[in-house]
């Protein structure tokens, strides 16, 4: 028995050393991995080829189709050089600022040849950025690498040639209309909306969702039945409840017995979206050149449930619709709650809503079949 003890503890010492060796071993590998993923990092580190790094970039100025742009950072935030009026669509030049700064290259060329060859003898981008010391370092960016997709660029005062990634050209090929921040439109669904006004300096109509509870309607089955099953089926169709578009018009109030073209004005008013700017930065003396002024515009008033909010709380959006633009024929001039801007709309897109909102009262117009279907039955109850 002394001697299977013995053993026994002989083992259980074995095997305590051998935990400890595995347990020595991974961590000396998992050291030894550590000493050389930093070994591969140091020399990533020490062979990245750093073309700009600044550590505040203060003006930013490329050339594009429109000329040469310029962009300036104070007051916390970019602004259009030209014009500071302008709305900028800030989050454009900050990505062109990111891209910029650092700004690595994926390689230098060791045998350089004459700069047409890289398209660098007339650059299809030059690039200034300045720092709020005055510093400035210019980028020049050439033509594309047909075989890498990585384009040339060398930086004024440095003869070599470099290649740079697609990153900063791409957010680079931009006009100043594709660095204008569009008004937006609240994405809504039938279910969000609970009315609707549309209102001219004629007159307004307001379209307006109410849920009611259904009446209770007795049935020839349900007089011959109990009390008690009376009672539990008034009280079942008490609960149900409908949804009902009623309809205001010089203060007369009325219940739609069909809501089909309400739907179609709410189905394309949730498809509607900013096309493009006609003109900003506009007064309100400036609106009437545009149909937008009191006088003139239609107004759709749209009252809506705000499902991203946690309150779900009720929002009110109005679409000013002006005359057609004279810039871009085939689109409306319409303005977006106060905003400052006048944007465009697609013609049609405008006047579907409007016919469908125009048509809402009207009563609906027979099928030639269904006015059959009538005459036959007509004839036949007589």
């Amino acid at each position: 028995m002394k001697k299977k003890n013995t053993i026994l503890m002989i083992l259980v010492v074995v095997l305590v050393v051998l935990c400890a060796g595995y347990v020595g071993i991974v961590k000396y590998k998992e050291v030894q991995d550590q000493k050389q993923q930093d070994a591969s990092e140091a020399e990533e580190e020490a062979n990245k080829i750093v073309l700009n790094q600044m550590d505040s970039i203060t003006r930013i100025s490329f050339n594009t189709t429109d000329g040469e742009l310029a962009f300036t950072y104070h007051d916390d935030s970019w602004h259009y050089e030209a014009d500071e009026a302008f709305p900028l669509d800030v989050s454009k030049i900050n990505l062109i600022q990111n891209n910029l700064n650092p700004l690595e290259a994926t390689r230098k060329l060791e045998e350089k040849e004459d700069l047409s060859n890289y398209g660098l003898t007339q650059p299809a981008k030059t690039v200034t950025v300045t720092d709020a010391s005055g510093n400035q370092k210019v980028l020049n960016i050439g033509s594309m690498n047909e075989y890498s997709g990585d384009y040339y660029a060398s930086i004024a005062g440095d003869d070599n040639v470099y290649t740079i990634g697609t990153e900063l050209v791409n957010s680079l090929d931009v006009t100043l209309d594709d660095l204008l921040k569009l008004d937006t439109i609240p994405y809504l669904t039938e279910s969000d909306i609970t009315q609707i006004e549309y209102k001219t300096a004629a007159e307004s109509v307001v379209y307006k969702k109410e849920e009611r509870v259904k009446a209770a309607e007795e049935t020839e089955q349900e007089t011959q039945s109990s009390a008690a099953e009376e009672t539990s089926a008034s009280a079942a169709s008490e609960a149900e409840t409908e949804t009902v578009w009623t309809e205001t018009r010089n203060g007369t109030t009325v219940d739609l017995n069909d809501s089909s073209k309400i739907t179609d004005a709410i189905s394309n008013i949730s498809q509607l979206s900013v096309n493009s700017c006609e003109a900003y930065n506009v007064s309100a003396e400036q609106l009437a050149a545009y149909g937008l002024d009191a006088a003139n515009s239609k107004d759709i008033i749209i009252t809506y449930n705000d499902t991203t909010s946690e309150t779900q709380e009720q929002k009110t959006f109005t679409l000013h619709i002006g005359n057609l633009s004279t810039q871009q024929t085939s689109y409306y001039c319409v303005r977006i709650d106060e905003s400052t801007q006048v944007d465009r709309i697609v013609e049609f897109n405008i006047d579907d809503i409007i016919s469908s909102l125009q048509q809402v009262g009207e009563p609906v117009q027979e099928t030639e079949a269904e006015s059959s279907d009538a005459a036959v039955e007509s004839a036949a109850g007589n």
